[in-house]
Parts: structure tokens; C-alpha cells; sequence
């Protein structure tokens, strides 16, 4: 039998699936794209052909990948994401994370946030947004979320992730702290351009930062936004007046600036100079 994955055909214009939703499932897709007619009568052609006259038994998945990609235990960075963040300092890759991962670091993290106000929070655990009531339910981020959560601590822990990190950097690697941004609607706070690698007390430019998207991201809603190629040059100038200013204080033209869409489970490693 022949198991098709998401194909295009006129039923998405029948049920009126707008563009950005048919975009979002593409990007779940390994082979990016959706599949067609064409696609499954091919299988179905190959499978009615003397070519499949030993093939019994079986079922042929026909998704683009999309089934091995939900379910695999290991993921690895291709030759080409290797490439590109050895160039430009960074690379996206969708999907990282599978639908049942997301769903767990949102539960876990709803549970940590539950019940803290502006006026009354943890403040060793969270920071909450500035700009509301004191009943105001916001917060900003989570500090340390993979040291004082399960599921976090498991995901920075894994093969999968270390694996991909090792690729980039070789096998000696040290977690150096991990924090979840939340970026809520409407009274989140603005995060000014910077460099990672000028906060840290870090000597070895080595550094990098592995971000999660927990929710289909793109220019509407806060996506990351990137400048290439700086992590071979000497780090800006973040202090004015022997101050840290927390910010690029030097003019960077910002129309070189990439943007790093993609769905809920994406993962962007980014060199802690980019």
C-alpha cells in the first residue's frame, strides 16, 4: 500500500488553508515542499511495475521525509548547515525538534510561570516584563531553565543536540548558562542589537548560542534577526564612557541583516559574535 503524506491537491483551496499554514507545513517537510499528484502516482506506477515485483508485504511511505524526520532519534547538521554557519555565522534548522518535544517544553514551562505576578515572582528563576500591573501575569524570561527543569535539562543533555554542536566546534564542550525569552504580545520588552560574546566573561571565541523556537516564528512575531559574517571580525563596541551598554554602540547597517524564520521546533545555532 502507498501512504501518502501532505499532497496538494484542490481540497487545500476547498477548505480556504492560507498560504503561511501551507508555508509552515513545507518547512516540516525534509524535502521542503508539499507533495503532488504526480508524486503519489509514481509510487502507486512503481509499485504496479514489473521493477516492484519483489517488494510484498510493505507499506511505501510517500512524504518527503516527514515521518522519518518527527520520529528520529538522532539528527546531524549537513555538510551545507555546517557550511553556512562557518561562513555567515550561523545556520537554521527547522523541525529540530519534533511536535511532542515542543509540546513538553510548553507544558513545563507553563508550570514553572503559573501563579507569578510583577508584584509577587521568584526572582532567582524569572524575570517578569516591567510595563504592567503589579498583578500582571508577563513574564520576560526564565533564567536557567536547563538547570531547574527536567525536560530543559534533558534537551541541553542530549546526543542529539551535543552531537550537532560537536560538528561545529569538536567534542569538548561546556554548557555556560541557558535562559527561555518569552516575548510576549504587546508589552515585551525590545532586545537591542548585540553581540552574545560581549556579556560573557569569556575569553575563547569559540561560543555559541542554540535558540529554540517553542512557536511558529516569523517577521510578525519576533524572529530573530541576524548580521553575517561578523564572527571572524574583532568584537563591537558595546561600553560607552567605560560603561557596558548591553548594545552595539557602533552603526551596523542593518539592511545586511537576515531574518530566521521558521516553524515551532526550529533550531538556529548562532556564533556567539554573529
Amino acid at each position: 500500500q502507498v501512504l501518502p503524506g501532505a499532497v496538494l491537491t484542490p481540497l487545500w483551496d476547498n477548505l480556504e488553508v492560507p498560504q503561511k499554514e501551507r508555508k509552515r507545513y513545507a518547512q516540516m517537510v525534509p524535502a521542503k515542499r508539499l507533495g503532488t499528484g504526480r508524486d503519489i502516482a509514481n509510487a502507486v506506477l512503481y509499485l504496479a511495475s514489473d521493477e516492484a515485483s519483489f517488494v510484498t508485504g510493505t507499506s511505501l511511505i510517500v512524504d518527503g521525509g516527514f515521518c522519518v524526520a518527527q520520529n528520529r532519534e538522532t539528527v546531524m547538521l549537513t555538510t551545507q548547515q555546517v557550511e553556512q554557519f562557518n561562513t555567515r555565522g550561523y545556520t537554521v534548522c527547522p523541525c529540530f525538534l519534533s511536535a511532542a518535544q515542543v509540546d513538553a517544553l510548553l507544558a513545563e514551562t507553563a508550570r514553572a510561570t503559573q501563579g507569578h505576578t510583577l508584584a509577587e515572582h521568584d526572582a532567582e528563576r524569572m524575570e517578569m516584563e516591567p510595563e504592567q500591573a503589579p498583578e500582571g501575569t508577563a513574564v520576560r524570561r526564565l533564567y536557567e531553565p536547563c538547570s531547574y527543569y527536567d525536560v530543559f535539562e534533558q534537551l541541553s543533555e542530549g546526543e542529539m543536540l551535543l552531537d550537532c554542536v560537536a560538528q561545529l566546534f569538536g567534542p569538548n564542550l561546556l554548557l555556560h548558562y541557558s535562559n527561555l525569552n518569552m516575548k510576549p504580545a504587546e508589552v515585551g520588552s525590545v532586545v537591542e542589537w548585540h553581540q552574545d560574546l560581549s556579556y560573557y566573561p569569556l575569553t575563547n571565541t569559540d561560543s555559541l548560542a542554540v535558540l529554540f523556537y517553542l512557536a511558529d516564528t516569523d517577521a510578525e512575531n519576533g524572529a530573530l534577526q541576524l548580521l553575517p559574517n561578523r564572527h571572524r571580525d574583532p568584537l563591537l563596541g558595546h561600553s560607552q564612557d567605560g560603561f557596558f551598554q548591553g548594545r552595539l554602540i557602533e552603526e551596523v547597517d542593518i539592511s545586511e541583516a537576515d531574518l530566521a524564520t521558521g516553524p515551532a521546533g526550529t533550531a538556529i545555532f548562532m556564533h556567539g559574535m554573529t
